[in-house]
């Protein structure tokens, strides 16, 4: 019979503690084992989680445009997006702030826009909530938008989660280089039996200050069909559906498009030490796009990335693709680099 306060249960309970987002109990637990066994290598894992857990945190994610030929986003087009987290404030709060940027090369000229973000998030037990107020600067405009995304898990294998935003990230770029913008609405449900099997439904609605209106529904998957200690293989299923109420417009938007885009993604560990790795990720997938009254051609897509891990603090990535498919009729590719970092300080 294990002792109600034996060492390595209260680490195992302080750990589901952190993971169901209890952070008030993962702390008292922490501190009660740190005290009678501060040299255990149990604890002091455990402790070394929670001191990063109350740190401030930065981070920053992006894309840039090698050799574009797409509509929407323009060539060597920019994307790119840094936040401030707070360290937790009364167990449950963090403040946020950052910027945002980006822009893209079109025909009818350059487009830019540029954010000013701040905002606050609640973490607690099967709930998350964010709220964001936003100064979004473009065609020499200023206009105010805002963000609220929340989720909720009703137990280990279902979540659902939504995002109503004003002036919405979901309108392309060139829309707004010719003045057209929008407000937004997302609700998803996911579905998660194990690391080795996930999917998940999402369905999105954008209101277009031009009277376009778009539905979107996408079906993703996870399915693991290898396993090893270096090398980890995934098949990655993928449906998207799209619709459109106006068609004369000056940015990318068909009627109708459906695609299928079955993928697979191995992930091959390089090195590991302690809580420091190095990986390579491969992805390619091949499926097909509908468009209506331009029919069915092939999509093909390719990456290759590598990530990082280091001391608890740094997770950083950085991955090429390229992508062709069709748009209108005609096949186009894009390559570009697609980066993230999260760095705890």
């Amino acid at each position: 019979m294990i002792e109600p306060r034996n060492i390595n249960l209260e680490v195992e309970q302080a750990w589901t503690a952190l993971t169901l987002q209890e952070w008030q109990q993962a702390a008292v637990l922490t501190h009660d084992v740190v005290e009678r066994e501060p040299q255990d290598p149990g604890v002091v894992r455990l402790k070394r989680a929670v001191d990063v857990h109350n740190l401030a945190e930065l981070r920053i994610a992006g894309s840039t445009g090698i050799d574009a030929e797409g509509p929407d986003s323009g060539k060597h087009d920019v994307d790119l997006t840094t936040i401030v987290y707070s360290p937790p404030l009364k167990d449950n709060w963090r403040g946020f702030a950052g910027f945002g940027y980006a822009d893209g090369q079109f025909s009818e000229g350059k487009g830019i826009v540029r954010d000013w973000l701040a905002g606050v998030e609640w973490r607690s037990r099967n709930i998350w909530l964010e709220a964001e107020y936003a100064e979004r600067v473009f065609n020499h405009e200023h206009k105010p938008g805002a963000r609220l995304s929340g989720w909720y898990d009703f137990n280990d294998n279902w979540r659902i989660g939504s995002q109503l935003e004003r002036l919405s990230h979901r309108v392309p770029l060139r829309a707004m280089k010719n003045g057209v913008t929008g407000n937004s609405a997302q609700a998803y449900v996911r579905w998660y039996q194990n690391e080795r099997r996930k999917y998940g439904v999402s369905w999105a609605f954008t209101d277009f200050s031009d009277s376009n209106q778009r539905h979107e529904v996408s079906l993703e998957g996870q399915e693991r069909i290898w396993s090893s200690p270096y090398l980890i293989v995934d098949f990655l299923p993928s449906l998207y559906y799209e619709q459109n109420t106006e068609h004369d417009t000056p940015y990318y938007n068909p009627i109708k498009t459906f695609d299928i885009v079955p993928a697979f993604e191995a992930s091959h560990l390089l090195w590991r030490s302690y809580e420091n790795s190095w990986e390579q990720i491969f992805s390619a997938g091949v499926g097909a796009s509908w468009q209506k009254h331009y029919g069915t051609d092939v999509v093909t897509q390719l990456g290759y990335g590598q990530r990082i891990s280091w001391n608890d603090v740094i997770d950083a990535g950085a991955t090429l693709r390229w992508e062709k498919r069709p748009y209108d009729g005609d096949r186009e590719h894009n390559l570009y680099v697609e980066f993230d970092m999260t760095f705890r300080f």
